[in-house]
């Protein structure tokens, strides 16, 4: 039957077959699928393990997934024995009695850090729930991913030796509703509805590396689209096909308000860059500026450097002169201490020849150069009568003076040996 709503028609559950089919294990411990440090980073706070299975071997304790970190963070068997979940295990054992083996069944896990809880369902139906010991998934990038046996080691108690199809992990906690629509049928596409969550898909698992007897074998690829007879009466369906149609309209509002939130950030980023690129012109300015007057100040310092180092030049070549100078100087004054010291010298070698003048003493310092008083002329070294000495009372005593002193003296002199 048809639906119609809103004016468009719809064909529930009309499905077509999948590009990929379901994977085949042998029933040694050589036949699995295993690969190292998957990127597991979006399963660090949330995620949902769903897929279907078909059990073929009787092992003791089949394996379907594993991946093994340091403390562990998932292990999935197809016989409810094991739903590990980041450090807690819940033993559903009793609840898959009802499943035969060589029949398919959907089996899905689900666990979140937001409330801590691992939840499991079989068919669509929730069978179990507990609260992990563990907070997080643990070496979300370091670990091994095993499907078909354990991860660790290969032991013959762990072969799965079954069927498995569309194994995928979602980087969500599904709800039930999505779950019960992905176990409605094997052959649906609600698991492509689902991969909008993100996360580790089927396509991608069948492209690992395989070990052992791990053949594909064909699900649902007739080429024609796959009616799925479905024992709910028609209002069910409709009802089943509101909500989706309510989940998506819900879905899209909140990308719109997300993508408007998002434009709004963006909005408020552009305008801080735009501010902070005005702020960095301005400092930028404002250095240039600096600089400037940096360089200006700089090229002062410089030609006053220069002044300083002409003076300096200056001053070492007058220091130079001056040195000469004193040099000389302490020449003129060797040579008038040796002039003094001959003076003084001849003095006392004419008093000891008697030829010594009264006159003689004012070649002493006492007396030469200094101006004549009449304190000097009364001097008693003088020893002279005033007449002769008293006319230069007034004048310096200058070598002519003291020599017409002495002329005078000396004519004296001759003609008093003239009268004797």
């Amino acid at each position: 039957f048809s639906v119609v709503w809103q004016g468009l028609a719809f064909l529930p559950l009309i499905t077509a077959g999948s590009s990929t089919g379901a994977l085949r294990f042998g029933g040694t411990s050589r036949d699995y699928i295993q690969w190292t440090e998957p990127d597991l980073s979006a399963f660090s706070s949330q995620f949902s393990v769903c897929g279907w299975i078909k059990r073929r071997f009787n092992s003791l304790l089949p394996v379907v997934l594993h991946y093994y970190p340091h403390s562990g963070a998932f292990l999935l068997g197809a016989r409810g024995n094991h739903n590990y979940v980041v450090g807690t295990n819940i033993d559903l054992m009793n609840k898959y009695s009802s499943v035969p083996d060589e029949q398919w069944f959907h089996l899905c896990l689900t666990w979140s850090s937001s409330d801590y809880l691992s939840t499991v369902y079989l068919n669509g139906q929730q069978i179990g729930q507990k609260k992990t010991r563990e907070r997080q998934v643990s070496g979300v990038s370091r670990g091994r991913m095993s499907i078909g046996n354990l991860a660790t080691s290969k032991h013959p108690d762990y072969i799965f030796g079954g069927d498995l199809y569309k194994l995928n992990i979602f980087s969500t906690r599904l709800s039930l509703s999505e779950i019960s629509r992905m176990s409605a049928n094997i052959c649906s596409n609600e698991e492509a509805r689902l991969n909008r969550y993100g996360g580790l898909r089927w396509e991608d698992i069948v492209l690992k590396p395989r070990s052992g007897s791990v053949t594909e074998i064909s699900m649902c690829d007739n080429g024609e689209p796959t009616i799925i007879q479905d024992s709910r009466s028609e209002p069910e369906v409709l009802d089943d096909i509101l909500d989706r149609l309510q989940e998506t309209e819900d879905e899209l509002t909140q990308i719109k308000t997300d993508l408007n939130e998002e434009l709004e950030v963006t909005k408020a980023r552009l305008q801080r860059s735009e501010d902070n690129f005005e702020s960095l012109n301005i400092t930028l300015r404002d250095t240039q500026e600096e600089l400037r007057i940096a360089r200006e100040a700089l090229a002062v310092m410089e030609t006053a450097m220069d002044n300083i180092v002409t003076k300096l030049n200056s001053t070492e070549q007058d220091l130079a002169e001056a040195r000469e100078d004193l040099v000389l100087s302490e020449e003129n004054l060797q040579s008038i201490a040796e002039s003094w010291n001959e003076t003084l010298s001849e003095l006392e070698t004419a008093k000891k020849k008697e030829v010594y003048s009264r006159w003689d003493v004012l070649y002493s310092e006492k007396f030469l150069n200094k101006k004549l008083t009449k304190e000097m002329v009364q001097d008693r070294e003088l020893e002279s009568n005033g007449g002769l000495l008293g006319i230069f009372v007034g004048m310096n005593i200058t070598n002519d003076v003291i020599s017409y002193l002495k002329s005078r003296h000396e004519e004296n002199m001759v003609c008093l040996h003239s009268e004797i």
